[in-house]
């Protein structure tokens, strides 16, 4: 079974259950598709809130917690339930 595609969680698992890492292209492209989809149900979120760089996930995270007033852990269940 393999983990959610498209969420932005830079891991899937293949039918081993091993973990494996998204190319930083990978990661780019599945941002792309996940950040259409927080737009539509934060339609306030600027593309400076959302902008992706490679490697600097949590500080783009971060940011977006602060702007949305939630916790790590609550962020994470708003992108896996788009």
């Amino acid at each position: 079974s393999h983990g959610r595609p498209g969420k932005y969680f830079y891991t899937t698992k293949n039918d081993n259950s091993q973990v494996l890492q998204m190319t930083p292209k990978e990661e780019k492209l599945a941002w792309i598709l996940e950040k259409r989809k927080i737009r539509q149900r934060y339609v306030f979120l600027t593309e400076k809130d959302l902008a992706f760089e490679a490697g600097k996930k949590d500080i783009m995270l971060g940011k977006l917690q602060k702007r949305l007033g939630k916790t790590k852990e609550q962020l994470l269940e708003i992108i896996a339930a788009l």
